[in-house]
């Protein structure tokens, strides 16, 4: 937080987890992006990147414009999630239209079955892509 209250900067990007633990807190993220949020204001854009297994509250998405998760696990795609955090940003710069969804599925993977390589999250992930592409 100290670099943040330095300023003069036009943006805030953090590569987080998305499963902080904390001794104080029951949400690390939610109360990192707030505080964050609280230094810099409502003007400047506030973008984290998150595992794929994150847990997203409220209070994250409160308190950042956008949450970008990898797409693979393990984590391989970490240059492209960034293009994708770089581009919302741009966008966000711009005043664009933007888009930004939550979308809570009701179920659970273990996490031994979460390998991107492997069904089910590698059938999964692909219909994410074929869903974006239109």
């Amino acid at each position: 937080l100290e670099a943040v209250s330095l300023g003069g900067f036009d943006a805030v990007y953090l590569d987080l987890h998305g499963a902080m633990v904390t001794e104080h807190f029951d949400d690390g993220e939610g109360e990192l992006l707030a505080r964050i949020r609280k230094v810099v204001g409502a003007c400047i854009p506030v973008v984290a990147s998150l595992d794929l297994h994150a847990n997203v509250t409220e209070q994250m998405l409160e308190s950042a414009n956008a949450l970008v998760a990898f797409r693979t696990y393990p984590h391989v795609d970490m240059a492209e999630t960034g293009e994708r955090c770089a581009d919302l940003l741009e966008k966000l710069f711009s005043k664009a239209e933007c888009d930004l969804t939550v979308c809570r599925l009701p179920f659970l993977i273990p996490i031994n079955s979460m390998c991107t390589l492997l069904d089910p999250a590698k059938s999964m992930y692909e219909r994410v892509a074929h869903y974006e592409s239109g």
